[in-house]
């Protein structure tokens, strides 16, 4: 999971909210709420029921993996909704990321868990070993622990057999459960207690061997006790294994691959796997005896080989080796630190990257780069939470060390660590950049039929720079897009989508390309979304996925459109231009529209929000280029979706404040709807006009002449109006009109008596004019300051500057000159 950081001028997003012209409900995207339940056996139909909100007019089920189809569709009412599943018998297990589809949006990502074995409904009440199920093995339970619950669940065992329980909580993906698993042995004593683990972070697992005949009682329970009666858990039981690691934890697409397995009471078995397709495709579920894991193992699977520690002698190969390669080993006792020797280029960029706590290890490493003699040359400790990423330049092609240890020198049979060693190659990834941390805003496509929707999509570039492409080469059909491409020194752009009139109402997950030029070599990368699905307090992500595909959909038309005029001039750096956004409506759509520009350029703002009202057609927009803007062409695009009534409107209908339209005969309601104008360029140049005001001296109660000398590099309005802006209070100056070429502007200061003195440095010029009958404006001579003091008191030197009250002493003490003196 990686998380992106998101520049403000991307705050400013709306819900994929759309309205439907038939009817008189208030329809809105999809949204989902709670899954019950949250998991279902693969080879099966089963059903779930979906909580939220704007599910009555769903039609389809987005799934971004292959097994799970939806069958049927039940409307309870708009906040619920019953879909029948199909799971093929190659379902794979684990995790399936799907989006809802209706006729006005796409919901949030949601997960559905996949197991091997039936997901049945805990059976109430559990609360005591003595009504607690005994169970039918290998079996998983699907409960909820409410505040203080504990649910209890019996297991038959002799002495010598295995007893393996695991919970998956936080996994559904569903809130932030955090359980507790104890087990209890037949004389009611606790033999397990297990609350997070390394390998699943706050879901517990125990796998162990029974030492008495008789009934285990596994308990399970909120560890905190703040779970609510919609806090889910599947609870999965039996012998199978349940390993808390892998040995090595990765390896090479193709090969038969022999690996070690540790159980949690520190058995160690071994097993041959096939690193195949299928195995990337399912994921690594560890068999033993014909039974497997019930979730899978996290394991690496990559295109290059192993060097790998022996488990049983601590032997590390002598040999050097080639890159790319990776490195498995074990910091068997405390302090141990494991030395391995590869050969590297003069000039080669490697990253050397360290998997151990990702993969469930103890393991907090620090990776570092030696000479054969001894020397370090660069090192790593934490990059990836735990986990090193050590970047390093070869300086010279030969032999090199690479050291591998634990940053607290622990060290033990499962202190475990895999390290990547890759030359680094350009590469490049696509992916909607979220407004906010910890949210899914804007990761979806939603266009109204008809009508524009903007995206803003940016390139992930590494090891190169230089501009990018982005392409779109699916979409549904009748949608057409518009892309800029990236710049050099940029990441991101607005992507325009258009959908046509006649476009079928649909939608569906679609690639998205990227690709750019590193010198001779071009780079080419896919969609790489991180989606945030679990988070907790203090801005901490707890589960989150990455999807490789883009949900796009067509929905209902909207009863509007906007359009941005092209600008009619330059915006000028430290200047404001105004803009004109138009709307076009539909018969009996008399609502306001909020107006927003989610996508300025650096160092330029305006308004969080411009109206056009219920009773025009267009509305201005006033952005200002601060001095730090630089002269370039940007893309601007505005957003707008229906404003609300305030309640006192007599036309604000039966629900004051709900967004409506009058359509067929009637006012009917509507949701918000988010739509785009199209892309145009807005170019920010030098202003064609500078001047500077310096230091004025004005005394209370006086007057002071103020010329300011200007400058002109290029054609300006034939008529402008000059204020001074910024200055201190009770002070004023009357506006100049200016008609025709001017060299200076002059001011007539004036300062009420009782003016305060002081010194006041936000004094500037405004210089405001109209080309093709649309406003602009030029600000003079910034950072100049007044100076107010008392009456009496302004005197000036021989230099024409004032004086200070020091220096005016001074004079004083001076003796009066007289003739032949």
């Amino acid at each position: 999971m990686t998380l992106q950081h998101t520049p403000r001028f991307l705050t400013v997003w709306f819900p994929a909210l759309v309205m439907l012209l038939s009817g008189t409900a208030l329809l809105a995207a999809p949204t989902i709420e709670r899954i019950t339940p949250a998991a279902g056996q693969v080879g099966t139909t089963f059903e779930i029921q979906i909580v939220g909100s704007g599910l009555a007019d769903v039609e389809e089920v987005l799934f971004y993996r292959a097994g799970l189809k939806a069958v049927e569709f039940k409307a309870t009412e708009d906040d619920g909704l019953v879909i029948r599943l199909e799971a093929a018998a190659d379902c794979p297990r684990g995790d399936q990321p799907f989006r809802l589809r209706s006729r006005t949006g796409l919901s949030e990502l949601k997960i559905l868990r996949m197991a091997a074995t039936p997901v049945r409904a805990e059976a109430e009440p559990n609360n005591e070993p003595v009504t607690g199920p005994l169970v039918d093995e290998p079996a998983s339970y699907l409960g909820t622990l409410p505040g203080l619950d504990v649910d209890c669940y019996r297991l038959s065992r002799k002495a010598g057999e295995r007893l393996s329980v695991e919970v998956e909580a936080l996994r559904l993906g569903q809130g932030l459960l955090d359980t507790v698993l104890r087990v209890r042995d037949p004389n009611g004593a606790i033999v397990a207690s297990v609350d997070d683990t390394l390998l699943f972070g706050q879901d517990p697992f125990v796998s162990l061997i029974a030492e008495l005949d008789g009934e285990y009682v596994i308990e399970v329970a909120s560890s905190d006790g703040e779970g609510t009666s919609e806090s889910q858990y599947v609870i999965h039981l039996g012998s199978f294994p349940r390993p808390q690691s892998v040995f090595p934890s990765g390896g090479p697409l193709g090969e038969l691959l022999e690996v070690a397995f540790q159980e949690t009471d520190g058995e160690v078995w071994t097993s041959r796997i096939s690193v195949t397709d299928e195995l990337a495709r399912t994921g690594l579920f560890p068999s033993r005896n014909g039974v497997a894991a019930p979730t899978a193992q996290p394991f690496r699977i990559v295109s290059f080989g192993n060097v790998v520690e022996n488990r049983q002698t601590g032997e590390i190969p002598a040999n050097a080796v080639r890159l790319p390669i990776a490195f498995n080993g074990i910091l068997e006792a405390p302090g141990d630190v494991d030395q391995f020797r590869f050969i590297a280029e003069e000039g080669d960029v490697v990253e050397f990257e360290s998997w151990t706590a990702r993969l469930g290890s103890p393991v907090d490493s620090i990776v570092t780069v030696l000479t054969t003699g001894g020397q370090a040359l660069a090192r790593n400790d934490d990059a990836a939470a735990l986990d090193s990423i050590l970047r390093w330049t070869c300086p010279a092609t030969g032999e090199y060390l690479l050291q591998v240890e634990d940053k607290r020198g622990i060290g033990g049979a499962d202190a475990l660590y895999r390290v990547e060693g890759q030359l680094k190659r350009p590469e490049i990834a696509t992916f909607l950049p979220r407004p906010d941390r910890l949210t899914q805003v804007g990761q979806t496509i939603v266009v109204p039929r008809g009508n524009r929707s903007v995206a803003f999509v940016a390139v992930r570039r590494g090891d190169w720079t230089g501009p990018a492409e982005i392409v779109f080469p699916e979409l549904p059909g009748a949608v057409t897009t518009v892309v800029n491409p990236v710049p050099e020194d940029g990441y991101l752009v607005p992507v325009l989508f258009e959908a046509g009139s006649t476009a079928a109402i649909g939608g569906g997950l679609f690639p998205v390309i990227a690709h750019g030029t590193a010198g001779s070599t071009t780079v080419t990368g896919g969609f790489q979304q991180p989606v945030d699905l679990v988070a907790g307090s203090a801005d901490q992500l707890y589960l989150g996925t990455t999807v490789e595909r883009l949900a796009v959909a067509v929905v209902d038309d909207v009863p509007y459109q906007i359009d941005l005029d092209v600008p009619h001039c330059e915006l000028p750096i430290d200047g404001e231009l105004t803009l004109t956004v138009r709307a076009t409506r539909q018969d009996g759509f008399d609502r306001p529209i909020d107006v927003t520009f989610p996508h300025l350029p650096p160092w330029t703002d305006g308004p969080e929000k411009v109206t056009i009202p219920h009773n025009a057609d267009s509305t201005t927009f006033v952005v200002r280029a601060h001095p730090q803007a630089a002269a370039r062409e940007w893309p601007l695009v505005a957003v707008g979706r229906p404003g609300l009534r305030p309640a006192s409107d007599p036309n604000s209908g039966a629900a004051a404040g709900v967004p409506s339209f009058r359509g067929r005969g009637s006012r009917r309601q509507m949701s918000s709807a988010p739509v785009a104008t199209e892309i145009v360029p807005l170019t920010i140049a030098k202003a064609p006009v500078a001047g500077e005001i310096g230091e004025v001296y004005l005394e209370a109660g006086g007057t002071m002449v103020v010329n300011i000398p200007v400058t002109t590099s290029g054609p300006l309005p034939q008529r402008l109006t000059a204020t001074l802006e910024g200055l201190p209070s009770r002070v004023v100056a009357d506006a100049v009109e200016i008609d025709g070429p001017f060299a200076s502007i002059q001011f007539r200061l004036r300062a009420e008596a009782d003016v305060p003195p002081g010194r006041t440095t936000t004094v500037v010029c405004r210089l405001a004019g109209d080309v093709s009958g649309r406003p602009v404006a030029y600000l003079l001579g910034r950072g100049a300051a007044v100076t107010v003091v008392p009456k009496g008191e302004l005197q000036f030197g021989p230099d024409g500057r004032p004086l200070s009250p020091l220096d005016r002493l001074r004079l004083a003490d001076q003796p009066v000159a007289t003739p032949g003196t």
